[in-house]
């Protein structure tokens, strides 16, 4: 077993996570190499001595919170490898006096290494705790261990102690001390010293004894040489901790007139030696007697001198500027004091110990006042600088005020740049849905100050502008003015203010405006943060891309970008950024049908959110976990989410309608209509329509209807018309994926009574559903469709009704939609004596037709129509119905349909696999590959086991094709192989078929005759 120590600095001046730098090197020391490599680029923010990895972003690029995780993170990891090489104990001391990080990094090890092999042990006054720097902190940390108070000594600890020294003590004089000192340790400790120094036990009862510890201590330094209490007293400038290195530098002195002094001192039990040469004064208060014995002036030029030395002589590499800055006031040089305060804040800021960075800002102020002639714009400088720091560490609304009492200092100074840097540090936090007219008001009063001439700080206060302006009553003014800003920083050509331009002014477009806008400008974000190093704006760019494309219906690009995705997050290696692209395979796993795939992945996005600290992930988990019970059919097992979901809204005009439009679309698909409408407001639904949000319209449409609002019907039924091209999303909010937008059209449309318009629609979301791959929601409209259907008296209606609430019954079978498999069984029941076969009137062979529509297959047979997936099998049967009553050669449709007047070679079968399948199967060979790819990556194995599988059948096919040279294979018999595969791919076709339309297929197996020659004779 080993054990580290940490002790916190009593004396002030401390860098923050002081104890735990103490730990961390010594742990370092006994690490093998190469073992903390992965972590150094972390560590090297609290260990200035550690070189900076590549790797590592930048931790402003992060979110406060973000970039302390990912420290303390790397923290843990190292220890947790240590622990498994030996168990450890670690011993911090002195926790009354730690910074507010020091405490927060203990309680997160505390809790992540909860089952490794390491103790950890804590020491701390309880006396005025409360008021001390992390006292709340370590109260909480407090209540997570055991907590062990030392009482005072009883008099038989007063007895075993004088033991321990070798002295014999009779009843009285043990009774004497112990009532003297009233059991405290330290009490005992120096008054039993002053005892053994002055007289025997023979005397003892003539021993007059101190009334106070204070001048025990002060006696018994009286009683050492004073080369011995020089040596003390300059320690006692250093701290309580020091070393003769650091006195050697200070006063210029030999080795020689310390080392003996610290020996004395470490014999009288007043020092003792922690290091080679380094020591520590046995109590607090024994440094604190010996330091005011100091004249008042030899002090102040000691501290000076100190302060020197340390930032001249930096012993880690830089100067530890709290420290710095602490000598500096002991040695009333205020105005010098002010500026290290503010190196020191900066360098808080860079690890992360944002509580400190405040303290350290507010000390700054302190000393400026002190100096009493700050510069006004010091002065302004300053508050931006505690704002940025406050803001943070979370104390958003106090940030706020400091940088608007920094716009006011610069307001009267006439400084325009300084009132826009004011108004920038103001806007750092951004509310979704909610507009902060103050922080509007300084950016617009900042923005009429500057030169109206491109710069820097005009388009980057134009950006965020746009971004707080949003939600607007007329979000094109918005978006206007951030197209104005990103033009602006292109032409200025700093690629920094770019990329904060695209950040905040493609803020203001999000689920707004023109989707091939916005796709260049997160095309363009994504790729520009990539080359300027900075993962976490390339990750938002990819992420904003992504809910794009998928608006767009262009799934493909989507999917590239989640691999984008993906890549930086591991990149990244922090769970407030991995759970995002965990979240975007719920979205896909979902809208393809995988819901046990889904369910698996949506907990590990809440598990990540909870461990990144992330209340984003709480939102995107609590709707995507809704959305799935709703596919599923488990209505009542929503009402928990649905909730969850209604927190996570502010209480804006916007927000709450927004909440009430997704809670009650979930309440009315579920059958809960009155809860579904309880909160819908016309007047608030009209505004948000008018804002032109283009995420969650399929909520809109489900309550509008539920509320039988016809008027607004219309207004909204006009807005989608310009997207019914398009599929609704849940937004980069909520990342789902909900149905195209003419699904919505279509409920709209039969809503209004227009039922030609809802067929329509309804034919169009079920060939955009098909087209993407959206299994359940492609079930969900056709059932629905099925049921507009099953209204009609037209024979051939009914007969599409039961055909389509036959498909949707059988995926709800096979996907696990309870409540939609009810719903079509119903259906089915319902109108189960019709049948197409059975009705002569569409027996009319003339009126079946197949014909191919981009990557899908549109069969008409009398008025019933449907679509099939384009393969082998079905062009086969199109060769066919395209001509019937022809005989076909097999080799003739084996190898593609041929004029009349070309010759068949009948010699052999020709190659085994002709141009066109060797090129369809090179084709399938990449997409599996990269589906493989991508499926491992994101530990799937089912899905990896299928692309295998297909993969390994496609590559004996290949291989079966090819001999040697690489020549292809002929068969032997050309006719009798043709006709094998012709009649297989035509037959599996009609079973196809037979899932959508039972009676088609019966016909199709009388009509169509397959052999040596096929043909489709009706």
């Amino acid at each position: 077993m080993r054990t580290f120590w940490g002790r916190c600095w009593e004396a002030g001046g401390a860098p923050a996570y002081w104890p735990w730098v103490q730990v961390l090197r010594a742990v370092l020391r006994t690490a093998e190499p190469g073992q903390v490599d992965p972590y150094l680029g972390a560590l090297a923010q609290i260990l200035p001595e550690l070189p900076k990895t590549q790797t590592t972003p930048d931790t402003s690029d992060l979110g406060p919170d973000q970039a302390r995780f990912q420290l303390m993170d790397a923290i843990s990891n190292v220890l947790a490898d240590a622990v498994q090489r030996l168990p450890l104990v670690i011993v911090l001391e002195d926790l009354h006096v730690a910074d507010v990080s020091t405490v927060l990094l203990l309680e997160f090890i505390a809790a992540t290494v909860r089952h490794h092999p390491l103790l950890i042990v804590g020491t701390f006054r309880e006396i005025g705790l409360s008021a001390a720097p992390a006292g709340p902190q370590l109260i909480r940390a407090a209540q997570q261990g055991q907590r062990l108070s030392l009482e005072r000594l009883t008099e038989n600890d007063v007895a075993l102690f004088l033991e321990t020294t070798g002295e014999t003590a009779d009843s009285t004089l043990v009774s004497t001390l112990h009532q003297t000192t009233d059991g405290h340790p330290l009490f005992l400790a120096e008054v039993s010293r002053l005892w053994r120094a002055k007289g025997s036990s023979e005397v003892a009862l003539h021993l007059p004894i101190p009334r106070s510890v204070r001048t025990a201590i002060q006696e018994r330094l009286a009683t050492v040489a004073p080369s011995c209490m020089r040596a003390l007293r300059r320690g006692a400038i250093v701290g309580r901790e020091f070393d003769i290195g650091l006195l050697e530098a200070c006063y210029e002195d030999g080795a020689a007139d310390y080392v003996g002094g610290c020996q004395e001192a470490t014999d009288a039990a007043i020092l003792v030696e922690i290091a080679p040469q380094r020591y520590r004064f046995v109590h607090f208060l024994i440094r604190q007697l010996v330091y005011e014995a100091i004249p008042e002036a030899d002090r102040a030029s000691a501290h000076a001198r100190l302060a020197q030395i340390l930032e001249e002589h930096p012993h880690d590499g830089e100067p530890r500027w709290s420290e710095v800055a602490h000598h500096l006031v002991a040695a009333g040089r205020h105005r010098e004091a002010s500026a290290a305060y503010r190196k020191a804040g900066g360098q808080a800021l860079r690890q992360l110990a944002f509580e400190e960075a405040v303290h350290a800002y507010q000390d700054a102020m302190r000393a400026g006042e002190a100096a009493g002639d700050i510069e006004a714009r010091s002065q302004v400088e300053l508050l931006l600088e505690l704002g940025h720091a406050q803001i943070r560490a979370g104390e958003v609304a106090q940030g706020k005020k400091t940088c608007a009492e920094a716009a006011e200092l610069a307001r009267a100074l006439g400084d325009a740049e300084l009132l826009a840097r004011a108004a920038l540090e103001h806007g750092t936090a951004l509310i979704y849905t909610k507009v902060d007219l103050e922080l509007v008001a300084l950016l617009e009063e900042a923005l009429d100050g500057l030169d109206p001439g491109d710069s820097v700080l005009r388009a980057r206060a134009m950006a965020r502008l746009a971004a707080a302006l949003q939600p607007a009553a007329d979000p094109e003014e918005p978006m206007q003015i951030a197209r104005e800003a990103i033009n602006m920083a292109r032409r200025v050509g700093d690629r920094d203010a770019l990329l904060d331009t695209l950040r905040n002014g493609g803020s203001a477009m999000v689920d707004l405006g023109d989707l091939e806008e916005r796709i260049a400008l997160d095309r363009e974000h994504a790729a520009l943060a990539e080359e300027l190093g900075n993962p976490v704006e390339a990750l938002r760019g990819n992420l904003r891309s992504i809910m794009d494309y998928l608006e767009l219906g262009r799934l493909d690009d989507a999917f590239r970008a989640m691999r984008a995705c993906e890549r930086i997050t591991e990149e990244l290696d922090h769970p407030a950024y991995r759970w995002r692209p965990i979240a975007m395979r719920v979205l896909r796993a979902t809208w393809e049908g995988d819901f046990d795939q889904a369910e698996r992945l949506v907990e590990e996005v809440r598990l990540l959110g909870e461990r990144g600290g992330d209340p984003n992930a709480g939102a995107v988990h609590a709707m995507q976990k809704t959305r799935l019970l709703q596919l599923r059919g488990d209505f009542d097992a929503q009402l928990p989410w649905l909730a969850e979901i209604d927190r996570h809204w502010d209480d804006s005009e916007i927000g709450r309608t927004n909440a009430n439009l997704i809670v009650g679309a979930e309440h009315v698909i579920a059958g809960r209509l009155a809860l579904g409408v309880r909160g819908y407001d016309r007047e608030s639904a009209e505004k948000l329509l008018r804002l032109g949000d283009h995420t969650l319209q399929l909520s809109f449409v489900r309550v509008c209807i539920a509320a039988e609002d016809r008027e607004l019907a219309e207004q909204l039924y006009r807005r989608l018309l310009v997207a019914q091209d398009h599929l609704v999303t849940g937004g980069i909010l909520y990342l789902t994926l909900d149905g195209p937008a003419s699904w919505g059209l279509a409920s709209l449309a039969r809503f209004l009574g227009r039922m030609h318009e809802a067929r329509e629609h309804y034919e169009h979301a079920m060939a955009m559903s098909r087209r993407t791959g959206g299994r359940p929601v492609h079930a969900l409209i056709a059932n629905e469709y099925a049921t507009l259907l099953s209204e009609s008296d037209v024979p051939a209606d009914r007969a599409r009704a039961l055909a389509l609430a036959r498909e949707a019954g059988a995926t709800a079978d096979e996907l696990g939609m309870r409540a939609l498999k009810a719903h079509a069984d119903a259906l089915q029941a319902e109108l189960g004596g019709v049948d197409v076969e059975h009705d002569p009137s569409l027996l009319d062979t003339e009126t079946f037709t197949m014909s191919q529509v981009g990557d899908t297959w549109l069969l008409r047979y009398g008025n019933v129509e449907f679509h099939l997936k384009d393969m082998r099998g079905v062009r086969l049967l199109a060769v066919l119905v395209a001509e019937p009553g022809r005989e076909f050669h097999v080799l003739d449709l084996s190898g593609g349909s041929k004029g009349p007047n070309e010759a068949v070679d009948r010699g052999d079968a020709g190659e085994v696999l002709d141009e066109e399948a060797r090129r369809q199967y090179r084709a399938r060979v990449s997409d599996l590959q990269e589906e493989l790819q991508e499926a491992e990556n994101w530990n799937d194995p089912a899905r990896a086991d299928r692309a295998r599988q297909e993969l390994e059948f496609i590559q004996q096919e290949l291989s079966q094709a090819v001999g040697l040279g690489g020549r292809e294979r002929k068969v032997g018999s050309a006719a009798e192989r043709a006709r094998v595969n012709v009649q297989r791919r035509i037959r599996d076709a009609i079973r196809r078929i037979e899932s959508h339309h039972p009676g088609l297929a019966k016909h199709l197996d009388r009509s169509v005759r397959t052999g040596l020659y096929c043909s489709y004779e009706p």
